[in-house]
C-alpha cells in the first residue's frame, strides 16, 4: 500500500490546502480529472483549472 502527502495550489490566492496523508486509492479520487505532468511527477494539473496538486509518496507498505 502506498501512502501518499497532498497539497492543493490556488494559483491565484497562492493558498495551500494540505490534504494531508493518504491511501493511493483517495489520492486517485482527490485529484481525478487532474492528470500528472510528464515533466515533474508529483505535479497534477487540469487545463483551465485555477488550482494544481502536488502528490508525493511518502511511505510504501507490503
Amino acid at each position: 500500500m502506498k501512502i501518499y502527502d497532498i497539497t492543493k495550489i490556488d494559483t491565484k490566492s497562492e493558498k495551500e490546502v494540505n490534504y494531508g496523508t493518504m491511501c493511493e486509492e483517495d489520492m486517485k479520487l482527490v485529484t481525478r480529472g487532474y492528470k500528472q505532468d510528464k515533466d515533474i511527477a508529483s505535479i497534477y494539473s487540469r487545463i483551465g483549472s485555477r488550482y494544481f496538486f502536488i502528490v508525493n509518496q511518502v511511505k510504501e507498505t507490503l
